[in-house]
């Protein structure tokens, strides 16, 4: 049992995605259509973060990615404890619907917060208009306004419907697949440079003895007995 779980560690990519937004946007319905292809109107507003684990094969040989997903809570009351699941997150997704108000303002807040200060191993940032079902144009015009607005940052743009499916499984899919597949390009270069580190060897006659050693210690232990 214990080679068998070494054996699917080894062939096991993790990466941490930390989703963020006001409360309504659509966060954890795009989370659970994702997961179980199902959506509920009645869904609570999450309280603190909820935390969920995504598997997605990416590679040949059953290289799998396993994303450790937060969920946060998007009320103003829990905005101090953002920082604490963005921090290590590998990539940051942003969920706002295209309304003119608060939504769309915190949409803008958040990009113009993690392009100034990106976190050091967040290396995809996305933002995502949901609720596509409802606002087909609008949510269009709302991509096409911010991806003009921060058209020189590095941000990956998605439209999607938790109520019909639209753009989900794009969305974690693409997001699990790239960022499994850099992890694991740094793993396989950090374990590449392992192998093919100098190891400096003494020769045999630069190597202290244990007679050497042992005296030494000995005369640094019990200096009277060496005058």
């Amino acid at each position: 049992m214990c080679m068998l779980n070494n054996k699917r560690e080894m062939n096991e990519v993790k990466v941490r995605i930390c989703l963020c937004g006001l409360s309504g946007v659509g966060k954890s319905s795009l989370l659970r259509r994702y997961r179980t292809n199902t959506f509920d109107k009645f869904n609570e507003s999450t309280i603190g973060a909820a935390f969920a684990i995504l598997r997605l094969p990416i590679r040949d040989g059953g290289v799998t990615c396993v994303g450790e997903c937060f969920d946060t809570a998007g009320q103003e009351r829990y905005a101090p404890l953002l920082p604490m699941y963005t921090r290590n997150a590998n990539s940051i997704v942003i969920v706002g619907e295209a309304d003119a108000g608060p939504a769309m303002a915190q949409v803008r807040a958040y990009i113009q917060q993690f392009t100034a200060e990106r976190p050091a191993n967040c290396h995809m940032l996305n933002v995502v208009i949901n609720k596509a079902d409802q606002y087909p144009r609008r949510v269009t015009d709302a991509i096409d306004t911010l991806q003009e607005e921060f058209s020189d940052n590095d941000i990956h743009f998605w439209i999607t419907s938790a109520l019909t499916g639209k753009g989900v499984e794009e969305l974690f899919n693409g997001i699990l697949h790239t960022t499994g597949n850099h992890e694991w390009r740094v793993q396989q270069e950090a374990a590449q440079a392992r192998v093919t580190s100098p190891v400096i060897v003494l020769p045999h006659s630069s190597r202290p003895s244990m007679r050497h050693t042992l005296g030494s210690w000995l005369q640094r232990a019990h200096p009277r007995h060496w005058c």
